[in-house]
């Protein structure tokens, strides 16, 4: 179920109705919470919902066996981790690694060897060739509170009804944020009042984030499809920025999209979650660009992987070494593709080079930003491209002088009328914070407006991006 959809509509204006005559009942405000997360959840596939159940009952085990016996609570650390890791490859990288594996054993080289081993892996069950919505998310969530557990910086939850609305709640489920235990298990049991306030607020976030989604990404959506997927690539140069930037703004407003709706709905619900996005592309250096964007994911590995592994604590060389290991698994989690694994290790050069020359280089703050977001933008190419060489194809047109055509700027309408799209959209972007410092009695204007905008303008409805990690 999405939340761009009627079914969903539906499904909230129940929710929401009946949500009032179980909220005096914390056991019966969990189970109601939980059902209708199942419902949300299993409206794509019931099945999956085993896994949920699954994952969660062993961190649920895991926490509360860690704080009565601490002379085993590292054993059942890793034995959580290793079931929680476990299934998130079978589903996630086993395919991928079979692919690898198959291409091997059908190599010249392995012919020579004269191996009497099976030509190829045999195949995985047909359950495991669907990759389950939000299984990346949903996992990180509950791994982060057995490690919280186990480092002593929480409690664990006795009433499992409480621990599993934690994991399972609706609004964050399937594409975030990753919510952390420390922060929402207290106002889980203690929601807040649905104030006026409180219901204004979280009306501004669902309509933003809908008019992010349906208005700006699906519109952007089709022409960046095409251009990824046309073979032969386009050789025009100009043509490539234009998809770059349309890109850049496309998951930025699809995935922040989907962050507001969530943070939107929980509010509803008396829950505060943290903002994913803080104007990641008015960064001013790529780790001011990870300190704004996906901001539950990068603390996440900063905190689990990151720290851990010494940080900035340690010798230069080793602070390298753990930025390198940091962003390769960043990437990595997006996805089962060496594009995503490129994708982080760009970004992984952009953190070392930032933490050699960044106090010996003096530059304004202005061109900072601009360069800032330039090299964002080369990084999406590897992010959005179906493979590595694609995007070496694609750097290769941008960056060759015999690409450069200026009249194909003007031979077609549909571009120019893309460029003064994107133009209106990217100066929105840059005015929201102006556009948040105003009064609020010219806020419910706005928001109008933008209601009306997303009804009668939105552009053809697409699956969420971050869906398929």
């Amino acid at each position: 179920m999405e939340f761009n959809s009627l079914i969903f509509i539906v499904f909230a204006c129940i929710f929401f109705c009946c949500y009032p005559l179980v909220k005096k009942n914390n056991n019966l405000r969990y189970i109601y919470i939980i059902i209708a997360s199942s419902i949300f959840y299993g409206f794509w596939d019931w099945r999956y919902l085993f896994l949920i159940v699954f994952t969660g009952t062993i961190d649920y085990v895991a926490s509360l066996v860690i704080a009565q016996n601490p002379r085993i609570k590292k054993i059942c650390l890793y034995i959580s981790m290793a079931c929680n890791l476990s299934i998130l490859f079978s589903f996630k990288y086993l395919l991928w690694l079979l692919g690898y594996v198959n291409t091997f054993l059908q190599s010249p080289l392995f012919s020579s060897l004269s191996l009497s081993l099976s030509p190829s892996p045999p195949p995985p069950p047909e359950f495991f060739k669907v990759l389950p919505i939000g299984i990346s998310f949903y996992t990180f969530q509950s791994m982060s509170y057995t490690i919280d557990v186990y480092r002593g910086n929480i409690r664990p939850v006795r009433n499992y009804f409480l621990y599993f609305c934690y994991l399972s709640m609706f609004p964050q489920l399937v594409a975030g944020p990753i919510v952390r235990a420390k922060d929402v298990i207290h106002q889980i049991r203690y929601p807040d009042k649905l104030t006026g306030a409180r219901l204004y607020g979280g009306v501004a976030y669902i309509a933003t984030g809908f008019f992010k989604k349906t208005v700006i990404a699906d519109s952007l959506a089709p022409f960046v499809n095409q251009a990824f997927t046309e073979q032969p690539l386009a050789p025009d140069a100009f043509y490539w920025w234009l998809v770059v930037v349309a890109f850049s703004i496309q998951i930025y407003c699809d995935f922040s999209g989907y962050s507001d709706i969530a943070i939107g709905l929980a509010r509803w619900m008396g829950i505060d979650y943290k903002d994913n996005f803080h104007f990641p592309y008015h960064s001013s250096s790529p780790s001011d660009f990870w300190k704004r964007w996906h901001i539950s994911l990068s603390s996440w590995f900063r905190d689990y992987v990151y720290i851990p592994l010494g940080g900035s604590r340690v010798s230069p060389l080793k602070v390298h070494r753990n930025l390198w290991t940091t962003m390769l698994l960043s990437g990595f989690w997006h996805g089962a593709s060496l594009h995503f694994v490129a994708w982080g290790g760009y970004h992984a050069f952009l953190l070392s080079i930032q933490r050699i020359f960044n106090k010996k280089i003096f530059i304004p703050n202005f061109v900072k930003i601009i360069l800032t977001f330039f090299l964002i933008l080369l990084g999406w190419i590897f992010f959005r491209s179906q493979s590595v060489p694609q995007a070496f194809s694609i750097f290769a047109i941008l960056f060759s002088p015999h690409t450069y055509h200026l009249q194909s700027l003007f031979n077609s309408p549909n571009e120019m009328h893309i460029i003064i799209y994107l133009f209106l959209i990217f100066n929105f972007l840059m005015l929201s914070r102006r556009i948040q410092s105003i009064k609020v009695k010219y806020e419910p204007y706005i928001l109008g407006i933008l209601i009306a905008i997303t009804i009668f303008y939105r552009g053809q409805g697409n699956e969420f991006i971050y869906f398929q990690f």
